[in-house]
């Protein structure tokens, strides 16, 4: 006797949603899937990345576009001033503290970073 196992035809947690089927599916999907996508990545939303926080910005607002059918799939505000004076600060602190790591240690998390990227290589490419 042969026992079938069917698997669930939702995606794992964590991924990205499954494209809808059919004639031109990516170009009718493609601005909702990376909207799905970046809101499941970046449940903040855009900004930048100061002091290990993603901080929104206060500048001009800046509209992406799926390149395919020219939809807008998200918005967000480029830094602006004072979210930029706060970005060259964390990040003059950050080579400070890179610099002054022992080389062994960078090279651990360099090799740390990048099994991270293999093992998340879909995910990031669909970004």
């Amino acid at each position: 006797m042969t026992t079938t196992t069917r698997q669930s035809d939702a995606p794992a947690p964590g991924a990205p949603p499954a494209p809808p089927a059919g004639p031109d599916a990516h170009r009718r999907s493609g601005a909702a899937t990376a909207s799905a996508v970046l809101a499941a990545s970046l449940p903040t939303g855009l900004g930048s990345f100061v002091d290990g926080r993603v901080v929104p910005g206060t500048g001009d607002v800046v509209e992406l576009v799926t390149p395919a059918t020219g939809e807008v799939f998200t918005s967000y505000r480029d830094a602006g001033p004072d979210v930029l004076d706060r970005l060259l600060a964390s990040s003059t602190e950050g080579a400070r503290t890179w610099g002054a790591t022992d080389p062994f240690a960078l090279a651990a998390t360099l090799r740390e970073v990048s099994r991270l990227v293999a093992a998340h290589a879909e995910e990031l490419a669909v970004l």
